[in-house]
């Protein structure tokens, strides 16, 4: 029975160092070219970010160009109002001027007619 112990721990002992000796080469294999992959998926990375900057950069314009547009549409339409309206009061000054006049004339004719009444009589 000691025997079967014996021979148990040796089969176990050489698996361990088979294990480690496993771990050693793929350490060893790790540190040669572990740092390449890790360059190259840093390098995509770095390629993926910028894509996507400038993706979104170019999203931001167009939104920016569109905004743009609309507020220079608004401003055209709000001049044509602005400038309608402008007139409109124009006139309305003008008409109260003549109303203006015409009120003094008559208010002259008046005071004509009420002259001319009163000596008369």
């Amino acid at each position: 029975a000691l025997f079967w112990i014996w021979k148990e721990c040796i089969k176990r002992a050489r698996a361990e160092y088979e294990a480690e000796r496993l771990r050693s080469v793929v350490l060893d294999l790790e540190g040669t070219y572990a740092p390449d992959q890790w360059k190259h998926y840093t390098s995509h990375i770095l390629e993926t970010l910028e894509q996507q900057e400038a993706s979104l950069h170019t999203d931001q314009q167009a939104i920016l160009e569109e905004i743009h547009a609309q507020r220079q549409e608004e401003q055209m339409e709000a001049s044509k109002t602005l400038q309608q309206l402008n007139q409109k009061w124009h006139d309305l000054i003008q008409k109260r001027h003549y109303l203006q006049m015409a009120t003094l004339e008559l208010e002259q004719e008046v005071k004509h007619i009420k002259e001319n009444v009163t000596s008369g009589e």
